[in-house]
């Protein structure tokens, strides 16, 4: 007799974790003077209720990085191209990763956090080639819904250290959100 398939997800019981999980970062952001330690409380309340890992980036320095107009146009998959108000330019990805700074990280398995750290100053390296800055210059959250070893790879754009970093993350999807502190 075949296995019962696994039982489906409780799409209620994820929307309040969910919910709790926001008012959470919500009272860390409104309840510490410290903006260090509110954000690595924000990152620790996100881990492992709903991800596996999550690194929060700051975009340092003043002014404008682009003038964005319309709404959010809503997920956009990782491989496509971000075209709003050239936000995609070389020029604009790289003031971006010039300005951008790894601000806090929580893993799942606190022994990978490192990687997480890594992997920030690897793409510091290679100006354009991270989703972040994309996610960022665009203003859209980049949704990856499929990662392949293959698109991983891909990613790493032939440099053997971050090839091997993906590889041990093992990532299977992930969000790039920007948001906007006023």
């Amino acid at each position: 007799m075949p296995a019962e398939p696994p039982p489906a997800p409780d799409d209620g019981a994820h929307a309040l974790a969910a919910l709790a999980v926001l008012e959470r970062v919500g009272e860390d952001l409104s309840t510490s003077l410290d903006i260090d330690e509110a954000l690595r409380r924000v990152v620790a309340a996100v881990v492992p209720a709903l991800a596996d890992w999550c690194a929060l980036d700051l975009v340092d320095g003043d002014g404008p990085l682009v003038a964005r107009a319309g709404d959010d146009p809503g997920p956009v998959p990782a491989e496509a191209p971000v075209e709003q108000d050239g936000a995609d330019t070389p020029d604009v990805l790289g003031e971006i990763e010039r300005r951008r700074v790894r601000t806090a990280v929580a893993h799942r398995d606190p022994d990978q956090q490192h990687l997480l750290w890594r992997m920030s100053e690897l793409d510091a390296r290679r100006p354009g080639a991270s989703v972040v800055p994309r996610a960022i210059a665009s203003g859209a959250s980049l949704l990856l819904e499929r990662l392949t070893p293959e698109l991983e790879a891909a990613r790493a754009a032939g440099d053997p250290e971050l090839a091997a970093l993906f590889a041990a993350l093992d990532n299977r999807a992930g969000a790039v959100v920007p948001l906007v502190a006023r």
